[in-house]
């Protein structure tokens, strides 16, 4: 309802998120259903970690091709991720590179060994995203392109430590991912998600907002807030998800007060109750 009433007002409303598992179109359909806002809520509302590793990958490859057309040779890029993300990135106008489904997820030094370069394209960029089917072959895959071009863009769409799920379990995230990789590769992945200077960079150029009279709602310290922080916004926490009250204490008493919410509430509705809505 709050968010809603916020659209009904004719206030800007985006929807910034670290999950590369949808596309934007995917994004939309799940919050439309979820926020019952069908009518209101527009695909390009949406700024997924898909979205800005595909936005990326054009601006430093296609030279900020919008529309993913270009007089020259497509670009190859090997992804480790859901198919959410792949989408998006041929849509931007790329090959995708992976690894077959139905090769074994074991490989041995013999077969390391042996990976031959005519078997195998040469790709433009090696892209990390969550991958709960991750294998040691997509692991050595991902680092022999990474070695076998130097130059070639390593890209994580996140790297979140993990997620609160279910009955406050943590799920390992995509940073556990990209961690591997770059250990193995020796090589740093650019981080195009939450709280990047990228992904700033991204929303104020296509969404031209003042980043003093927005506020970033989220319910994660090291990713939602810290995003506000780097793109110098107010900031909100809400006690829904990973964040609970003893973390702020914990972060307050470590002298890290700078790193703190503008404002801490337990639930985005509650905005709504205060104002009598």
């Amino acid at each position: 309802a709050t968010v809603r009433w916020l659209m009904e007002q004719s206030i800007k409303v985006l929807f910034v998120t670290n999950n590369a598992g949808k596309s934007r179109l995917g994004l939309r359909d799940k919050l439309a259903a979820l926020l019952d806002c069908e009518d209101l809520l527009q695909e390009e509302q949406m700024v997924g970690s898909a979205y800005s590793c595909a936005r990326f990958l054009q601006q430093s490859l296609l030279g900020d091709i919008i529309d993913g057309t270009s007089s020259g040779e497509q670009k190859v890029v090997h992804v480790i991720g859901s198919d959410g993300l792949c989408r998006e990135i041929e849509k931007a106008g790329f090959i995708v590179d992976n690894v077959p489904t139905d090769l074994s997820t074991s490989m041995s030094a013999e077969e390391v060994g042996n990976i031959s370069d005519d078997e195998h394209m040469a790709v433009d960029a090696v892209v990390i995203g969550l991958d709960t089917a991750f294998n040691y072959r997509k692991l050595c895959m991902a680092s022999y392109h990474l070695h076998r071009n130097p130059s070639c863009l390593f890209v994580a769409t996140n790297e979140d430590a993990y997620d609160v799920v279910g009955l406050s379990r943590f799920q390992p995230g995509n940073g556990c991912i990209v961690k591997a990789v770059e250990h193995a590769s020796q090589r740093k992945a650019c981080n195009v998600g939450k709280p990047s200077q990228i992904l700033v960079e991204l929303v104020s150029k296509e969404h031209d907002f003042d980043p003093e009279k927005a506020l970033m709602v989220g319910d994660r310290l090291d990713t939602d807030v810290m995003f506000g922080h780097v793109g110098r916004m107010n900031t909100c926490s809400v006690l829904t998800g990973c964040t609970t009250a003893k973390d702020l204490l914990d972060l307050k008493s470590s002298g890290n007060e700078n790193e703190l919410p503008t404002v801490v509430i337990p639930f985005i509705g509650l905005c709504m109750e205060d104002s009598g809505v």
